[in-house]
C-alpha cells in the first residue's frame, strides 16, 4: 500500500510542478525536493523522466476529462452551446496548465497513446462531443466520432480559434 501512495504522490507533484514549469522542468530531483522522497525511490517507480512526465499529463487529462464529460451530459443545451461551452472549460484549463498541454500536443513524443489514463480521457471526452454532434448531424455515428476526434485535436491546438455554429441544420465548426 505504501508503495501506491508513494507512487500518487509523486504523479501528484508532477502535475503541480507541470502547472507551473515547461515539462523538461519535472527532472526526479525536483520531484525530490517537492515530495521528499528520494531521487532513488523515483526512479524506482519511472524509469525516466519522459514516464514520469506523461502519467502525470494523462493523470491530469483524466481529471479534467470527467469534469468535462460531465458537461457535456447534459443534453438540454443544444449542440452548439454545449461544444462551445466545452470550448470554453478546455480553453480556461488550458490557459491553466500550461506545461501540461505542452505534453498532451506531443502524445506520440511521450507515448501517452500506450497509457490506460490517457486513452480513457480521449474516449470519455470524445464520446460526449459524439453524441452532441450526431444530434445535430444527419449523418452516421461514425461520422460524429470523427467529427469529435478532430474536434479533440483541435482544441489544443488552436482552442480560441474555433466556433461551433449552425448553418442549414448542420453543425459546423468554424476557424476563426
Amino acid at each position: 500500500m505504501k508503495t501506491l501512495e508513494t507512487r500518487a504522490r509523486i504523479i501528484q507533484a508532477a502535475i503541480e510542478l507541470l502547472r507551473v514549469s515547461n515539462p523538461l522542468g519535472v527532472r526526479p530531483v525536483d520531484l525530490s525536493l517537492y515530495t521528499g522522497v528520494s531521487p532513488s525511490l523515483i526512479n524506482y517507480h519511472f524509469p525516466d523522466p519522459a514516464t514520469i512526465i506523461s502519467t502525470a499529463a494523462a493523470a491530469a487529462l483524466l481529471k479534467q476529462a470527467r469534469l468535462e464529460r460531465s458537461w457535456l451530459d447534459d443534453l438540454t443545451k443544444d449542440a452548439s452551446s454545449a461544444i462551445e461551452g466545452w470550448l470554453e472549460i478546455r480553453r480556461t484549463w488550458a490557459k491553466a496548465n500550461p506545461g501540461i498541454v505542452a505534453v498532451l500536443v506531443s502524445p506520440n513524443v511521450f507515448k501517452l497513446n500506450e497509457l490506460p489514463e490517457w486513452v480513457e480521457a480521449e474516449r470519455l471526452v470524445r464520446d460526449g462531443l459524439a453524441v452532441h454532434i450526431s444530434v445535430r448531424q444527419q449523418g452516421s455515428a461514425h461520422d460524429a466520432r470523427k467529427m469529435s476526434e478532430f474536434l479533440l485535436r483541435l482544441a489544443f491546438i488552436a482552442p480560441g480559434e474555433i466556433k461551433p455554429e449552425i448553418k442549414e441544420n448542420r453543425l459546423q465548426l468554424v476557424l476563426e
